[in-house]
């Protein structure tokens, strides 16, 4: 029996795109017309239309394939971002005061992630007796300083980009001109304990719209570090 279009109102092309969309075998049954169908391709006038096939899948396959390498490329990221955290954590774990803490943090953070700055600021009323850290290594406590990050504080996340010119003088006093992106953490456990700031030479290197979970966690891990040992 022979197959109407169910709207005769279409034209012919319609009527045979309907066909072809109802028959998708239609060219397994006659595939000699394959060789003698001509499709206009911008790139290479004109082409039979099995080479269109063809280079259509070969066009799809070299997008899966760079989808591929992205994803690749992002597990090794990933894999190595662990081992970085990991070796962090050890290192946590030997520490026994203060000053060990951010010596760790700062010889992991520099060394094994590949931060140029690195920058603690401790919240503190007066500088803590007996610590070698410099007074210019705490935030004091209603000073106009901690004000600038009371907000990072109270929200608990970590913010990327390029921070305000009076963020940058606490952090990088001697560095300014050399910050051209920045992700700053807050340290809190149980109360607020400090900030870490994370500097790169590199506008690109933490940006405003990138995600902030690697982030967090290490602002996490830095911070349960602290709280133990203050």
């Amino acid at each position: 029996m022979k197959e109407t279009c169910p709207n005769p109102s279409l034209d012919e092309e319609q009527q045979v795109c309907y066909f072809l969309e109802s028959h998708p075998d239609f060219f397994e049954r006659h595939s000699e017309l394959l060789e003698k169908l001509v499709v206009p391709h911008a790139a290479a006038g004109a082409t039979s239309l099995i080479e269109r096939q063809v280079s259509v899948l070969r066009e799809k396959s070299n997008r899966l394939e760079n989808q591929l390498e992205d994803l690749l490329r992002a597990a090794r990221d990933n894999e190595q971002l662990a081992s970085h955290l990991q070796k962090l954590s050890v290192e946590l774990l030997y520490t026994h005061s203060v000053d060990e803490v951010m010596s760790a943090v700062q010889s992991v953070l520099t060394n094994d992630f590949g931060i140029e700055f690195v920058a603690t600021r401790i919240i503190a009323a007066e500088p803590e007796k007996g610590c070698s850290m410099s007074p210019g290594s705490y935030l004091y406590e209603n000073s106009p300083a901690f004000n600038e990050f009371s907000s990072l504080l109270q929200e608990r996340k970590a913010v990327c980009g390029k921070p305000r010119l009076q963020q940058l003088e606490v952090l990088f006093p001697h560095q300014v001109e050399h910050i051209r992106s920045a992700a700053i953490l807050p340290l809190v456990g149980g109360k607020a304990l400090g900030v870490l700031a994370l500097g790169s030479v590199n506008p690109r290197r933490f940006q405003a719209s990138q995600g902030t979970l690697f982030l967090d966690y290490l602002s996490r891990l830095i911070s349960a570090g602290l709280a133990a040992r203050m």
